[in-house]
């Protein structure tokens, strides 16, 4: 996840998705345990960045919310890192099925997965979240 985390960074960051608001970020086939943790690290970037005068107009965490979105691996605990970090938004079903990460039962597993997070996420998590990265199915 390394080379996508990286990636993430400098395009929020840098600015690109200020520049370009309706710019939409799919990152796939990397897992996303790491999401959380380096989007609580750019929140707190921009916080001490503030402090020095360089201001952004939007956190790091509300950047991602409207430009990003992910793909989990069917083994990740979705509802733990969305219970940890927020940004429910953001996680969007994606498989590589039939490869062993893809699973064989991709959507019952993720069911599963997501249960704790109550029967609405499911619309939003299969459906919903997606749109963003494909505005013309909408």
């Amino acid at each position: 996840h390394q080379a996508a985390e990286l990636y993430l960074v400098c395009m929020v960051m840098g600015g690109v998705f200020e520049r370009h608001p309706n710019l939409r970020l799919g990152i796939l086939e990397y897992g996303t345990m790491w999401v959380g943790p380096c989007v609580e690290r750019m929140d707190s970037w921009v916080d001490f960045m503030a402090k020095v005068g360089n201001t952004y107009s939007m956190k790091p965490s509300e950047t991602m919310r409207r430009n990003v979105r992910v793909g989990p691996f069917w083994h990740e605990n979705i509802a733990q890192a969305i219970d940890r970090y927020g940004m429910p938004e953001i996680y969007t079903f994606s498989t590589d099925y039939p490869h062993l990460e893809g699973s064989k039962d991709p959507i019952g597993r993720f069911r599963k997965k997501i249960a704790p997070l109550g029967p609405e996420y499911e619309q939003k998590f299969f459906i919903e979240n997606a749109k963003l990265l494909f505005p013309h199915l909408t």
